[in-house]
């Protein structure tokens, strides 16, 4: 009798022990789901909605993206000091046709000057009025420079473009690239931060302006072998977005 009693009271232990281990593992699974693996942001509460387009992309049907609802475009002009996209200026008057805010986009590269840089960007938009500050793609994943020497370049490439839009450009990075950077010590610009998961935010005073959620998007007036493409979103509403725009400020 004491033999079963004492049986019994292990199987129950052993019963008590597996529940709680599914219990946790329950919590665990639910929260690194939601947190941590999902791609799809909630993102219904957001109106003004666009893309970022490049060569890669190729012939783009900017009616059909117009009658998608996307209000604007990044449209990739240049790279370090010397590239250019030679989709550019077609890209350009494309979404401008149908009615699309543009904005012009430049790569950073830690191999050249960033005044040589944001000369190169310059003559390529110079005749080009653009709707949205110019963005300075700054994603920096392996650098042989020193950080701060690189991050000093890039102080100069935005000042040049400061001193030619007569407006702060925009900076797209990542939350890695943030961090390892220092950026937050560039109070003056508005950031565009790439977030798969969540509503983007960061510490201190910095803003984030636009929301890339999407780095694998399909939409129609895109059929190419490249096409997937970049979406993004503005962190405001349309009065904000208003007030965003170059001719406001």
């Amino acid at each position: 009798m004491m033999m079963l009693m004492k049986l019994n009271k292990i199987r129950k232990i052993e019963l008590i022990t597996v529940l709680s281990v599914l219990v946790i593992f329950v919590i665990i699974c639910t929260f690194f789901s939601e947190e941590f693996f999902s791609l799809k942001p909630n993102i219904e509460s957001y109106d003004i909605k666009g893309i970022a387009v490049a060569k890669k992309n190729g012939e783009i049907d900017w009616k059909s993206i117009s009658e998608q609802g996307i209000t604007y475009a990044f449209i990739k002009a240049t790279e370090g000091s010397s590239y250019s996209d030679p989709l550019f200026e077609q890209n350009i008057w494309g979404a401008k046709m149908n009615k699309i805010y543009v904005g012009a986009s430049h790569t950073f590269s830690v191999a050249t000057l960033g005044r040589m840089q944001a000369k190169n960007f310059i003559n390529t938009v110079a005749h080009y009025q653009l709707n949205i500050p110019p963005v300075v793609i700054f994603d920096i994943s392996f650098n042989e420079r020193g950080k701060d020497s690189v991050l000093q370049e890039l102080k100069l490439c935005l000042l040049e473009l400061k001193l030619y839009f007569k407006v702060d450009p925009i900076i797209y990075t990542t939350y890695e690239t943030y961090e390892k950077f220092g950026l937050k010590k560039l109070k003056n610009n508005e950031f565009f931060l790439k977030d798969l998961r969540r509503i983007p935010s960061l510490l201190g005073d910095n803003v984030v302006a636009f929301w890339l959620y999407n780095d694998s998007g399909k939409i129609r007036g895109i059929n190419c072998e490249e096409e997937r493409v970049d979406l993004s979103l503005f962190m405001g509403d349309n009065e904000e977005f208003e007030q965003f725009l170059i001719s406001n400020r």
